[in-house]
């Protein structure tokens, strides 16, 4: 019985089928998510694409768990633009939210402030206003777990301009959620009424910007 990702992935790089199931178990719901975000109409025949990728390739892959996802996503994001670039596509469906969680503490940092987002949040309500940038910064932050540096990678851009879009998004979000867009206040940063000034900028919890 597998347990944990490390035992599952030296299960898998040794071709074991056990160590591969562990891994689309745990994680395949994320890709789906991504994938529903991004191209929901060929959201299955992309996945399999995704994971027949993964058992082709896993004997070579080295890293902790966040690689891994960091790889994963990597992954999801080629098929995607090849799938498009098939279909000579040039925008992406956004699911547009029925509600929008209101938020209201002033003490939590946007760290904080994309922690505490659930996945579903992220995909079904928080980025469907924002351009596809800032929102496919958040949906990987949110669902990944990953880090500003992980995002870059993954986005072919700089970790600069991932914090830029963050912070544009996050402000975005705020202005939406206060009903004054354009200014950032709220949960998710910046000196909003009553609020505290967004730590955007400072060191998070894995030691990276924000």
């Amino acid at each position: 019985m597998v347990y944990d990702f490390s035992q599952a992935i030296e299960l898998a790089k040794a071709g074991d089928n056990e160590g591969v199931a562990w891994l689309y178990d745990t994680y395949h719901h994320i890709v789906l998510r991504y994938l529903k975000w991004q191209d929901p109409r060929e959201t299955d025949d992309i996945a399999s694409e995704v994971w027949l990728a993964v058992a082709q390739n896993v004997k070579r892959f080295k890293g902790d768990e966040r690689n891994f996802k960091a790889w994963l996503f990597t992954i999801a994001r080629r098929r995607v633009i090849d799938m498009q670039r098939k279909r000579a596509r040039s925008k992406v469906s956004f699911v547009v939210p029925e509600t929008l969680y209101v938020y209201s503490s002033a003490n939590d940092t946007a760290q904080d402030a994309i922690e505490s987002m659930s996945a579903q949040e992220a995909v079904n309500q928080l980025v469907a206003g924002l351009p596809k940038d800032q929102a496919e910064v958040i949906i990987l932050r949110v669902l990944g777990g990953l880090g500003v540096n992980d995002v870059a990678e993954i986005t072919g851009k700089r970790a600069g301009t991932i914090r830029v879009l963050q912070h544009r998004a996050l402000q975005q979000l705020s202005g939406d959620i206060g009903g004054q867009p354009g200014r950032a206040g709220g949960r998710f940063g910046g000196a909003g009424r009553g609020g505290k000034r967004s730590n955007i900028g400072e060191v998070d919890r894995n030691g990276e910007k924000l």
